[in-house]
């Protein structure tokens, strides 16, 4: 279920987790009344970075992965073409 985050007339500012069908019956945990919902950005998805020994250089994501391989003319076992 996707997490809402929520900020009250009274000045309570938090986050709850429930059904998208029941989103907008949220009351406020203080005071009872109907909060307002705030629209945050999606959080950026973390990218790890790791050494590769093989290409001796660091990878960073998918695209430069590829784009290595392609340079070396390799292919990661199991991904060959037919």
């Amino acid at each position: 279920m996707p997490m809402y985050e929520y900020k009250c007339s009274c000045g309570n500012h938090y986050d709850a987790v429930h059904s998208v069908e029941t989103r907008d019956f949220e009351v406020c945990p203080d005071c009872g009344f109907k909060p307002k919902r705030v629209f945050a950005a999606p959080a950026k998805p973390t990218i790890l970075e790791y050494f590769s020994e093989n290409l001796n250089a660091w990878i960073t994501g998918p695209k430069q992965k590829s784009r290595l391989l392609k340079e070396k003319n390799l292919s990661e076992v199991g991904n060959e073409k037919r």
